[in-house]
């Protein structure tokens, strides 16, 4: 213990330690006595001396028999074996203060000895509080007979089992009214005054559950109203308290300085007013508790019931007294430690994914907790007490002697000796909260994990978050099992992050008496997995990809066991997605299995949502499969496939109003009504936006694209890594596996040679790009060359000119797990999305100093981080947003109703009727970009690039065939790509060029193209006997596959194999355009390529008027191919437009073996399914 001899020195010591940083006292003699090195220097326990305050002098005198000496001192530790007071040292005994024997005070003792030690509120400090809630259960000493009768009848009312039983209903019904109420936020809305917001909960479910009063505060702070009378009065009270306030923020500037105004008695006259009302309103609740308005309630039994501890009734003076101490300590510190939570849990993405993982785990596809869930969440529990842990609502806990006595048969403590416990340094001394668990100061809920504190060896007294002893808070049960409900169902819902440079400090000017976060405000957006259009309608949704619910040694997926799935799905060539192929898989086992019991889908209420183009022979094939096995594995069909066609126009319309025909279904299925708010919430969701950005301070410099590509990169590489590692270590190498290629795909891949295909006077640009692979990107005949585009820099300009940028302005940007599944503006997770493992990855900020360090080397970052990079306005527009899209007609309703003009409001509003849509902005080909020039009050309005990028859709990559092999002359690090420049002018007179052709034609020899290798799911590949006849069709640039085809079959050639026959049937319009002419005429005389037949559809000929086409040259070559087909096993394939020349040649073939092979139309389609079916006719098409 330090003994600070001097008085003079003691007092001013003692002040500076009251002073620091920090705005609450004991946060600083915690910051200047108690850190790890003060402790070293002076132990865990220290006594201050110092004259007493005149408010102590006259509160204690004449009521110790050693007046001085009781008052002396200010004793303060840390030590988890002191909760009681220490012995006052006189100054003949200071050595024995630096013996480490003489350091330690018995916590335990003092709980056994608690008679001996008691709670008095009788110094300066805690006047400030008694001021208000006067002799109340909190603010009482404990010797007197009002604080023994009311502590005989407060616990019983919120014992476990009534806050199970009577309680926990309140508490969800609150939570649910908090996230409706938050649920309205568009994501990225930064949600100012969080603290408050959650003491609207805490005090409406508190004084609910206590009085049977619904003050309504969540909806009132919703409507921007003040809160019920009593919580606003309250609040008024708690900031104006003469003990607290400074006097001219109480009474105004202009009355402090005023001479002739008194302003300590304007300042207790204006406090004295407002407690009068405060005592007035919750008198009238007494009377109507009294009369038996409001039932059975805990402030009824204050007002009826005589104790148990004493026999005596509560005082009716004393009445307000209690329910003021519920105000305070039943709402205020439990919302405030939830604000500290939330403001941790940004900063520990990790933690956070995990108390989302629980939630849905415990939840088991259920939209409510159940009282029984609660036991369950530990991690919830063990993040509540880590936050109570570094940010006690009460800092320090005092106790007085209530006589002279001796403790540990040495120590003499004189009577009305006062000790105070610093509970912050308490909860962050090392020894009990360090070792395996780090810096005890940083956030690790791994503390209160199930086992941690008895693995760790941990002191049983060193929490204490909530008092000791008879004095322990009596509706501590009550906060937790409100902290158990909001916070998981927040995190279920949404996730949020931090203003920029938010610096944490704990301060009472927002809240009275315990310290909040300061100023806590969050950007909001919907969570990873939680559809925001489900929750709008009252469900609550979560997403998955099918194969992410397979097992990786199982056969049945994790379907929920309770209620619907809505499978949303593409398909590609009839295969199934990318991330449905174990699924699909396991599908026709599962409805071959119907009549086995049990089964996952069996009784499933489903329905599924079908994504593709018309234009495709396999329409909706994977959709419509999914749906027949469903059924037949028992399924419950909710409604027939509904199928969306990219090929319409409005498809995003379209797509959108599937969920609304969907919605009505799920909801009389489940025979619930819709939430009264849903058409709010809905409008909400619809205007969710695509990419997460916001604007970056003037001293951020934006990355370059390069810089950006490389970030990503190493995320990539850093979570494909930890979902790698987490499944290797839960013992499944399958899943490992699965994990291991997740990530970002994309490189820079370097232009070798960029050469012009066409001839001079075609009319049209085709470029020949050699590429350069970078080490590790691989690729094999058949596959796709994955390109990210950019907008081409007109489009850009305008953009920027539009919206008054100069195109340097750096903005955070934070790629995004859910929208688009490829592209730079997409960065998915790899774990698992069903797993509950706490390697899942979430939102991560990264604020103050450190942010643009952490935005230059992210791989440095645990895994489980997502990346905040900052970009330029310039790159924001080129890259990660589609400048060309048109806006969706709910798009344009929406613009209308927030526009400030009132003729270009009426002008937008009839642009969104069905009619005018299809003229003016599909028939014009209208882009977002021009609808906004023509009507630019609404950038005045304040649609800035934020707004702006999340309004249009991303830019998505661009797909094109590799026209090379790895065993070619270049060898395998070198892919090349055929690309026809897309340029065209639109109705409105706008020059459109396409972002992916236009990139690459306008790229440099030298520089770099953004990209990938993708290996689609497509069993376009060549046979695996070189022997086995090819027949090739391939029109214009779809002749690029087939070039990687013959230069594989030039090196088998060169390698000794003997090649079968090869047919390709090119088409182009003249000789101008024939593409690859001398290549593929070399190929034909050396025998790679047995024949070559050439379509020119603008040369004079026989056919159509002096046009040929491919199929007209396959019915004349019907004798040749049909032995090829029929007597050689040949495989077909077919290269081009998806929307004419793929199913005439369909048509084409079916007449061969109509033609040549006898069969009749209804034989040679089913010929044709066949040939499909056995992967001998394959087509590699895309939309015109």
């Amino acid at each position: 213990m330090v003994n600070l001899e001097s008085p003079l020195k003691a007092n001013s010591t003692a002040s500076s330690r009251a002073h620091g940083p920090y705005e609450p006292p004991f946060y600083n003699f915690w910051h200047h006595l108690f850190t790890p090195d003060k402790v070293d220097q002076w132990g865990e326990t220290v006594r201050v001396e110092l004259p007493a305050s005149p408010i102590d002098r006259e509160a204690l005198r004449g009521h110790y028999d050693d007046f001085e000496a009781a008052i002396a001192a200010s004793i303060h530790t840390c030590d988890a074996d002191v909760l009681g007071e220490l012995l006052e040292r006189q100054a003949d005994f200071p050595k024995m203060w630096n013996r480490a024997n003489e350091k330690a005070f018995t916590r335990l003792e003092l709980l056994e000895r608690q008679q001996d030690f008691l709670k008095m509120w009788n110094r300066a400090n805690e006047k400030a509080f008694t001021r208000l809630a006067e002799n109340g259960i909190f603010t009482s000493d404990t010797p007197s007979a009002d604080w023994q009768t009311v502590h005989g009848l407060f616990p019983r009312g919120f014992n476990q089992l009534k806050i199970q039983n009577a309680y926990f209903p309140i508490i969800v019904k609150k939570t649910n009214a908090f996230v409706a109420e938050w649920s309205r936020f568009e994501p990225a809305h930064l949600v100012t005054g969080v603290n408050n917001w959650l003491a609207c909960m805490t005090a409406d479910a508190v004084i609910k559950a206590a009085c049977n009063v619904d003050m309504d505060n969540i909806a009132r702070r919703a409507r921007g109203e003040p809160a019920h009378p009593i919580l606003e009065t309250f609040r008024r009270l708690g900031s104006i308290n003469p003990a607290l306030a400074k006097p001219w923020q109480v009474v105004g500037l202009a009355n402090f300085l005023n001479p002739f105004y008194d302003t300590k008695a304007g300042q207790e006259r204006m406090y004295s007013q407002l407690k009068g009302q405060l005592q007035g309103m919750v008198e009238q609740l007494i009377e109507q508790t009294r009369r038996g308005e409001l039932g059975d309630t805990l402030l009824s039994s204050l007002i009826s019931e005589k104790s148990p501890a004493t026999g005596l009734y509560v005082r009716q003076s004393l009445l307000f007294s209690h329910f003021a101490t519920l105000l305070v300590a039943g709402h205020e510190t439990t919302a405030n430690t939830m604000g500290f939570l939330m403001y941790h849990l940004s900063q520990n993405p990790k933690w956070e994914e995990r108390l989302r993982a629980e939630i849905r785990e415990v939840l088991g596809g259920r939209t409510k907790l159940a009282a029984s869930d609660i036991p369950r969440l530990v991690v919830a529990e063990a993040c509540f007490k880590e936050a109570l842990r570094l940010h006690p609502p009460a800092g320090n806990v005092g106790r007085d002697a209530a006589h002279d006595t001796v403790l540990k048969g040495q120590y003499l403590v004189r009577r009305g000796q006062r000790i105070s416990v610093n509970l912050v340094a308490l909860h962050r001394q090392p020894r009990h909260w360090g070792g395996e668990f780090g810096d005890p100061n940083t956030f690790n809920p791994a503390r209160f994990m199930p086992g941690a504190a008895e693995a760790a060896g941990r002191h049983p007294h060193a929490f204490k978050p909530f008092g000791f002893g008879v004095r322990a808070c009596a509706g501590m049960q009550f906060a937790m099992w409100e902290a158990k409900t909001l916070i998981p169902m927040l995190y279920h819902n949404f996730t949020f992050r931090l203003v920029e440079k938010f610096m944490l400090r704990p301060s009472r000017k927002e809240s009275f008496p315990s310290p909040s976060a300061e100023g806590l405000a969050l950007y909001i957006y919907p969570a990873p997995g939680a559809p925001a259009a489900a929750a709008a309608a009252g469900f609550a949704a979560t997403a998955a990809t099918l194969d992410s619910i397979m097992p990786p040694a199982g056969e049945q997926p994790q379907l929920p066991k309770a209620g619907a799935v809505l499978f949303v799905t593409s398909t590609y060539n009839g295969e199934p997605p990318d991330n449905a192929l174990r699924f699909a898989k396991w599908l026709p086992a599962a409805a071959a299995a119907a009549a086995a019991a049990g089964g996952a889908v069996e009784g499933l209420p489903f329905a599924v949502l079908g994504v593709g183009n018309s234009q495709w022979a396999t329409y909706q094939a994977f959709p419509r499969l999914l749906d027949s096995c469903l059924a037949a594995a028992g399924g419950l069909r909710l409604a027939p496939v509904i199928e969306a066609d990219t090929e319409a126009p409005g498809f995003a319309d379209a797509a959108g109003e599937c969920w609304g025909s969907l919605c009505p279904l799920l909801l009389a299925h489940f025979k619930v009504a819709a939430p009264s708010d849903s058409s709010a919430a809905a409008a909400a969701a619809a205007s969710a936006p695509r990419l997460l950005l916001e604007a970056a301070g003037p001293a951020t410099p934006p990355l370059t694209i390069r810089e950006v590509l490389g970030q990503l990169r190493a995320y990539g590489r850093a979570t494909g890594n930890a979902a790698a590692d987490q499944a290797e270590g839960n013992g499944s190498t399958a899943a490992a596996a699965a994990a291991a290629p997740q990530g970002f795909p994309y490189d820079l891949l370097r232009v070798v040679s960029s050469e012009e295909l066409q001839a001079p006077g075609s009319g049209r640009f085709t470029r020949h790009v050699d590429l350069e692979l970078p080490q590790g990107m691989s690729y094999a005949p058949g596959d796709h060359l994955e390109v990210l585009p950019r907008n081409a820099p007109a489009l850009v300009d305008s953009a920027l000119e539009l919206l008054q940028l100069t195109g340097h302005e750096a903005f955070w940007w934070t790629p995004s797990s859910q929208g688009a599944a490829r592209g730079l503006s997409s960065l998915h997770p790899t774990a698992n999305p069903s797993s509950s493992s706490p390697a899942t990855n979430t939102n991560r900020t990264s604020n103050g100093p450190a942010a643009a360090e952490n935005a230059a080397s992210p791989a440095a970052n645990s895994a489980a981080d997502v990346l905040r990079l900052p970009v330029s306005s310039r790159d924001v527009l080129a890259w990660l947003v589609d400048l060309s899209a048109l806006p969706p007609m709910r798009l344009v309703a929406a613009l209308a109703a927030e526009c400030p003009c009132p003729p270009e409001a009426a002008a937008l509003q009839r642009m969104a009727t069905e009619a005018c849509y299809k003229e003016q902005v599909l028939g014009q080909q209208l882009t977002l970009l021009e609808l906004l020039a023509r009507h630019r009050s609404l950038l005045a309005a304040g649609l800035d690039l934020p707004r702006l990028a999340g309004l249009l859709p991303r830019l998505a990559p661009r797909y094109y065939s590799i026209s090379s092999s790895p065993a070619g002359p270049a060898g395998p690090q070198r892919a090349s790509i055929t690309v026809a420049l897309v340029e065209f002018s639109s109705p409105t007179g706008r020059l459109h060029r396409g972002a992916a052709s236009g990139t690459i034609h306008g790229q440099q020899v030298g520089l770099y193209l953004a990209g990938t290798v993708r290996q689609l799911q497509s069993r376009f590949r060549l046979p695996p006997n070189p022997a086995t006849p090819l027949i090739m069709v391939g029109p214009g640039t779809g002749v690029a596959p087939f070039m990687g085809f013959l230069q594989q079959r030039a090196a088998q050639q060169q390698a000794g194999a003997a090649l079968g026959p090869a047919v390709l049937f090119f088409g182009c319009r003249t000789e101008q355009d024939f593409l690859y002419q001398q290549q593929l005429q070399a190929w034909q005389e050396n025998g790679v390529l047995t024949d070559l037949q050439v379509a020119f559809s603008r040369l004079p000929g026989k056919k159509q008027g002096g046009k040929t086409y491919v199929q007209d040259l396959i019915a004349e070559s019907a004798q040749q191919l049909w032995e090829l087909l029929h007597g050689s096993g040949a495989y077909v394939y077919v290269c081009g437009d998806a929307r004419r020349m793929a199913p005439d040649v369909r048509a084409a073939f079916e007449g061969v073996a109509c033609g040549v092979g006898g069969l009749d139309a209804a034989a040679a389609a089913e010929w044709m399914r066949e040939m499909r079916q056995q992967g001998r006719y394959l087509e590699d098409v895309w939309a015109s």
